[in-house]
């Protein structure tokens, strides 16, 4: 009889063991999780927002979440950001491996000059892939201001946004803290900048671009705002 029960007695730690695994391991994913998604809408995750661009005051820094909260849901979430991200990554990596691959030309006398010279060109992507995809938005969510009620009247008073654009070698996101009455639409880059916001103390402009075919009638009303602010009466 003892012999009968010996194999399940020896399968109980081992179903305890595979319990605690997979307990630790769902945790550890849970971690991971929360810190790529930067607009979780518990409080406590919203410091993981490392770096706030806010234009008026020309200082980067962490999110205050004391003074503002992020809404719960986004208004807008590209269809495209990973795509985005990685061709800045790539672009990156193809210019370290020209510059690796010039030096090794220039410093075996076995190899021509000319192919480190070609090999430098590899950098090539890297400008166009800023200049054009600098602009992309990744993110746009509405902020609020704690301590004041969410009513209509002190929603639309002095809207603002926080706008998350991919950072220039698309390893982490950059967040932009703007005011809607400064964005207006543009089209400039040929096509690849769509928004344009200008700061109302010192001028200095900065684009954007934002799908018009995602974010359904929540990004409607923004549209509008943007069309209006440019002198445009499109019906939004």
């Amino acid at each position: 009889m003892l012999n009968l029960l010996r194999p399940a007695m020896r399968l109980r730690p081992l179903t305890a063991s595979l319990d605690t695994r997979f307990a630790t391991r769902s945790l550890h994913m849970t971690g991971v999780l929360r810190q790529f998604n930067n607009f979780d809408p518990s409080d406590e995750l919203q410091p993981r927002i490392k770096k706030v661009i806010d234009p008026d005051n020309q200082t980067a820094g962490p999110f205050n979440n004391k003074l503002f909260k992020i809404a719960d849901e986004p208004l807008y979430s590209a269809p495209a950001t990973f795509q985005v991200a990685l061709a800045k990554k790539s672009a990156f990596t193809l210019g370290l491996i020209g510059t690796y691959a010039s030096y090794l030309f220039f410093h075996y006398p076995l190899l021509p000059d000319l192919g480190g010279y070609l090999a430098l060109g590899l950098w090539i992507p890297f400008p166009l892939a800023t200049h054009y995809l600098s602009p992309y938005v990744a993110k746009i969510s509405r902020i609020y201001r704690r301590g004041e009620p969410e009513t209509l009247e002190n929603m639309t008073k002095d809207e603002t946004v926080l706008i998350e654009t991919i950072s220039l070698i698309g390893r982490k996101p950059m967040c932009w803290i703007i005011h809607l009455k400064d964005l207006k639409v543009v089209n400039k880059r040929g096509g690849w900048a769509n928004w344009e916001y200008t700061n109302p103390k010192t001028g200095d402009q900065h684009v954007f671009y934002v799908s018009e075919s995602n974010g359904g009638f929540k990004m409607d009303r923004i549209w509008g705002i943007t069309e209006r602010n440019a002198g445009i009466d499109s019906g939004r």
